[in-house]
């Protein structure tokens, strides 16, 4: 994993395994900036870069020294984000079907 960061300042301008993704005062060589205006070898956004408005916000942001809000945005505990319950097995229908004797098969019928 690159180790990159956003859930606070500190961990966005800090070293990944590629370098800084945000140099604060310096766009050109903050990797994220890099990234979303496809001047370096990673692209963000898939396709065409984002639009030049777009790029300047981001641009003014990161020259203004990055500045992040004062107070920390209250993050959702893991176990309420719908993504991360852990997985669990559900019952295989029965049937009384000859060509249903696979478990998997069950599940399709």
């Amino acid at each position: 994993m690159s180790g990159l960061s956003f859930s606070s300042r500190d961990s966005a301008v800090k070293r990944g395994t590629r370098g800084a993704a945000i140099l604060p005062g310096n766009p050109a060589f903050s990797l994220l900036f890099q990234a979303v205006s496809h001047q370096g070898a990673l692209k963000m956004t898939p396709g065409q870069p984002l639009a030049p408005e777009e790029l300047g916000a981001r641009r003014e942001w990161i020259d203004a020294g990055a500045p992040w809000p004062a107070v920390a945005v209250q993050q959702a505990k893991r176990a309420d984000w719908w993504s991360f319950p852990p997985p669990v097995r559900s019952a295989v229908p029965r049937t009384d079907a000859a060509w249903s004797r696979n478990p998997n098969r069950r599940l399709h019928a």
